[in-house]
């Protein structure tokens, strides 16, 4: 397994870390996408269906996703029962107002966060080649620089392994820390416009300025 991460998109949370022990039912509301080898994607939102466990229901879609238990130590466990191997597996916590917690070095990197640990592959099921792991959504607290170990979103990349993707009828397990915070805290952040995006008309404006600084101060 690979592991990557994205800074692109960013968020930030006001207050931080409401908690680092985190069990399946919390992740309730979460977004999973998943895109399959004839091009078909189906989404679904994690529903919480006991005291520490959600899942989709796998009635409703051809791939499941459960988790039961402590986020730190319990796997996730992905299950594909449509007709066509799993390419890709998509998963955005936002909505949950969670956040994947990485490992950092083995250091508590986002103050409140806890140690965390990076996707690792567990179970009985092993693949064969590479599971292409990116983080993204990059998570920093009160405007902070972002320490670089909170992400909304986990994508799972299968078609490096034998065969293009998690074959039909094939579990996957893996572990992935998380954390929650606060309902409605955790907010897309603006990214700042490189000068040569900057309206033109705005960028005359702070060259006369400049100017005009310069005659009254010479």
């Amino acid at each position: 397994m690979t592991t990557s991460t994205d800074s692109a998109a960013r968020y930030d949370s006001v207050q931080g870390i409401f908690a680092d022990s985190v069990n399946g039912a919390t992740l309730a509301g979460a977004t999973v996408t998943a895109t399959f080898a004839d091009g078909v994607s189906q989404t679904g939102t994690l529903a919480a269906t006991r005291a520490t466990r959600s899942a989709l229901p796998l009635a409703d879609f051809d791939f499941g996703l459960a988790m039961a238990g402590s986020t730190y130590r319990r796997p996730f466990i992905i299950t594909n029962t449509a007709g066509t191997a799993l390419v890709s597996l998509a998963i955005d916590l936002a909505d949950a107002n969670s956040v994947f917690d990485l490992t950092n070095g083995g250091r508590v990197g986002t103050p409140g966060s806890s140690l965390g640990r990076t996707v690792t592959e567990t179970g009985d099921t092993i693949l064969d080649g590479t599971v292409a792991a990116t983080y993204s959504g990059i998570v920093s607290v009160g405007g902070a620089a972002a320490a670089g170990d909170l992400f909304t979103q986990l994508t799972l990349d299968f078609s490096g392994t034998a065969g293009g993707g998690l074959a039909s009828g094939t579990s996957w397990n893996f572990i992935a820390d998380t954390d929650t915070v606060r309902p409605g805290d955790l907010q897309l952040a603006a990214v700042p416009l490189p000068a040569a995006a900057l309206p033109f008309g705005l960028v005359l404006g702070g060259l006369a300025g400049l100017a005009g600084l310069r005659r009254r101060t010479a």
